[in-house]
């Protein structure tokens, strides 16, 4: 996986912290730190370097973190519901429970409020009308949190502040579109009308394919400083170029023009790419041969998502997951012939392909759905 890098703003220094990069990573109040996941632990490290310090074990799936300005930390387990411990360490103590009467299946992407004793969290249901952000209290039991939905949403929210101490915005996802709605401080409600921040923001949570039947949610590309900063990513990534790096991290080479890339896979040979390239709500696999520059082929066809491409070990077979039929199953398209692909497995879940035997006889393949979040299957190939 990738690592950290912390870019400073007024030096324009961009340093390497030399861990990995964790998953939804979260800042302390005093911008010191940053805290994230490594492995089953919740895991700090001053953004001007050093080593990285345990904080707690974490009990399962990580669901994003927050850290007020009195060193207390609350962190989704995103299976069992928020937890809350203390920044220098201990063990951490439950403070919400997902609730199987209310189909909950999923807790996640807590946010402090400025008194830093509630925060905002959003709980998914598999009865859609109860997926919603909700107000939290560390200082409440979880059979003592509030049952009150705030927004109806899959996604998660900020806390930001405004110039009146009395009152903050709370920044929430629609459809693509990160909205505000003014919120009382005081008297811990939403007032006013939401409005529109930004059109056209990035995910960079969970989609489709790893939410199970939730169908979108997850995590936006945006975020807020206790100054009055918003800083986001727009959807419209046509930019993005490939690029080849060295271990050094030193820039090797381009490959290809800019695009919308989701995800790609090397050939066993290392003469081909194959690269999942986003049509608005759609993508489309392509082959670009490394030995010509690049140059690019379109393999699949149609209106239907097709991501999450793997080469067979001897490099005749790319095996894809696309929505095609309702859930992300997998199907298998030989590479150098005009037959069209074939199904390889089907079910009602959503499927990813992960892994394909070296003998060419098994795929190991991953599925995400809400009572057990992730599991690994095998299939013939």
């Amino acid at each position: 996986g990738g690592r950290m890098w912390v870019h400073f703003l007024e030096s324009g220094e961009t340093r390497d912290l030399m861990v990995r990069a964790g998953t939804m990573p979260f800042w302390s109040a005093d911008s010191r730190f940053l805290a994230y996941p490594s492995g089953s632990e919740l895991t700090k490290i001053e953004v001007t370097g050093g080593p990285s310090q345990t904080v707690a074990h974490l009990p399962g799936p990580w669901g994003g973190g927050a850290w007020n300005q009195d060193d207390v930390i609350v962190f989704a387990d995103q299976r069992a519901g928020l937890f809350r411990v203390s920044a220098s360490g201990g063990v951490p103590v439950p403070i919400t429970a997902v609730d199987p009467a209310r189909q909950e299946t999923i807790h996640f992407g807590p946010s402090f409020l400025p008194d830093g004793r509630h925060f905002v969290y959003t709980r998914l249901s598999t009865d859609g009308k109860k997926s919603a952000i909700y107000l939290g209290s560390v200082d409440a039991k979880p059979g003592q949190q509030s049952s009150k939905p705030l927004i109806a949403s899959t996604w998660q929210a900020v806390c930001a502040p405004s110039a009146d101490p009395s009152t903050g915005y709370l920044l929430f996802m629609r459809e693509g579109v990160l909205m505000a709605q003014p919120f009382d401080n005081r008297s811990l409600e939403l007032r006013g009308q939401a409005v529109l921040v930004a059109e056209d923001v990035n995910d960079t949570g969970a989609t489709a394919a790893a939410w199970g039947s939730f169908g979108t949610g997850g995590w936006g590309a945006f975020s807020a400083s206790a100054n009055g900063a918003l800083a986001f990513q727009p959807s419209t990534a046509s930019d993005r170029q490939l690029t080849w790096y060295d271990r050094e991290g030193n820039i090797l080479g381009t490959v290809g023009e800019p695009g919308d890339y989701r995800d790609f896979a090397l050939s066993p040979d290392g003469t081909r790419l194959a690269v999942s390239k986003s049509r608005g709500q759609a993508a489309s696999i392509w082959l670009l041969d490394l030995s010509r520059g690049g140059a690019s082929t379109r393999f699949t066809f149609g209106s239907a998502s097709d991501t999450n491409p793997l080469w067979s070990p001897d490099g005749s077979r790319i095996i894809f997951s696309s929505n095609r039929d309702g859930p992300y199953n997998l199907y298998q398209k030989p590479v150098n012939s005009s037959k069209g692909e074939e199904v390889l497995f089907q079910s009602g879940e959503n499927k990813q392909p992960t892994s394909w035997s070296h003998d060419g006889r098994f795929l190991l393949y991953t599925v995400v759905h809400p009572e057990t979040m992730m599991e690994i299957g095998r299939a013939h190939v």
